[in-house]
This record gives C-alpha cells, structure tokens and sequence, in this order.
C-alpha cells in the first residue's frame, strides 16, 4: 500500500529527510526555469507542497512572487506554515484533491514528487484535471518526479525500488530515505512509467513542450564524492492545450 502521508511519524520523517541531491539536481533547475519564463513575478501553486521545502526554495530564489501550497496532509500543512515566514506564502489542507481557488487562478504549477505517491491512474487523471483547471490558459505546468528509468538504483540519499526487480507500470516501490541522526525512512510509492504521464496529461488537455532528466557527474554528500551514473530525477514542463508556447 502506498505510503500514508497524514501519519504524524510520516510527515516528520519526511521533513527532517535532507533533500540536498533533490535540491542540487532538481529544485534548483526547477527555480531557473520559472524564473526564466515568467521573471520572478509568479503567482505559483505548490500542488503537494509537504511541509513547504519547494515553497520556500521558490520565493528565497525569487522564482514566484507568491507561492500557494496545498497538501493531503494536515500534519504537512502545520509544519509548513510554522516553517515558512514569507508573508507570500500561503497553505491549505485539501480533501479529494481539490484546489480552494477559482479557474484559471495560477500561472504557474509546481508537481514535485506527488504523481509518484499516486497509487491509481484514475486519481492521476483527476489531479491533472484539476491543475488543468486552475492554471491560467498562458500558464505551464512543472512535474518533477523520480525518472522510472534509475529504479533500483542507489544514489547517495535515497533508493527508488529494489535493485534488480522489474517494475511494471502502477507497481508498489520500496524507497528508502537516509535520515541524518535517524537512519532510514521506508516508504512506498509507485513506479509511473513516462509515457503514463504522457496519456494522463493528455486526457486532461495538455500539450508536453519538453522533458528533461536531471543528473550530474558527481554528487557531495556529507563530504563524499559519489558518482550519479543515471539521472535520478525528470521534469515534465506542459501548457493547457490552445495556450501560446512560453520557451
């Protein structure tokens, strides 16, 4: 069973897990890119905002002028309000995925590592039916997420599945996460193959403009080099179907 993020051990797990390859290698890429398109003046949702790291990353770069969060968790939510002093920030807990706010509200949508922690293609659909909704028609949409091609694989923080195992598309996955001063987090997610987010966004009327895998030569970790052979991370960029291209 996928991972239930409500769980108090859960989410505070989860925050205290440091990100710094995920902020290396795909929050920072994350940040040039909406700042290269929109200028730093972005009124963004952070759809699945956890306890608001990629929030904070958002408005400390000056990638979005205003960052609105929203998460399944309440446990998340709290933490990321206690956690976040910009007054440009704002959180809210949501059922059934709904986004408290009118069509067409954002122009610019941030999916960091929320389709991976989806256990049903149905509910995918739905949630990309929903940012869909609330984007502006001239607005793109960011997903970030494990690249399904580094499964198994054992990067410096982290592990997305067991090594040597092959995963079938919807497939429960093992992570594991190195806590500093705690040890490992195991959670469970599911194993999305590219062209699954290829349909599902397509179903809910977005164009793909690009697909990107975010890697290195060489991670540090707590002082070590240890190498990155295969790009750990992707980032789908999409526009609702029928807006202007934004390169």
């Amino acid at each position: 069973m996928t991972t239930s993020w409500r769980k108090p051990s859960v989410s505070a797990g989860f925050d205290a897990y440091d990100d710094y390859v995920e902020h290396r290698l795909a929050y920072l890429p994350l940040t040039r890119d909406l700042e290269n398109l929109y200028g730093g003046d972005a009124v963004v949702l952070d759809y699945g905002c956890g306890s608001g790291k990629v929030s904070r990353r958002l408005l400390d770069t000056r990638a979005a002028g205003r960052v609105v969060g929203v998460d399944i968790s309440a446990n998340m939510v709290r933490l990321a309000q206690s956690q976040t002093p910009q007054d440009a920030a704002r959180f809210h807990t949501i059922d059934s995925g709904h986004v408290p706010y009118p069509d067409h509200t954002f122009d610019a949508v941030v999916c960091c590592f929320v389709f991976i922690n989806v256990s049903a293609r149905e509910d995918l659909r739905r949630i990309a039916d929903e940012l869909a909704r609330v984007l502006k028609p001239s607005g793109s949409l960011f997903i970030v997420d494990s690249n399904p091609a580094a499964t198994g694989i054992q990067f410096p923080t982290f592990r997305s599945g067991e090594p040597g195992r092959d995963y079938q598309d919807g497939d429960e996955r093992k992570v594991s996460l190195q806590v500093p001063g705690v040890g490992v987090l195991e959670l469970v997610d599911r194993h999305w193959s590219i062209s699954t987010y290829e349909s599902v966004l397509a179903s809910a009327g977005f164009t793909i403009r690009e697909i990107t895998t975010r890697g290195a030569d060489t991670v540090k970790d707590v002082g070590a080099q240890e190498p990155v052979d295969q790009p750990p991370f992707i980032q789908i960029r999409a526009q609702v179907n029928g807006a202007d291209a934004v390169e």
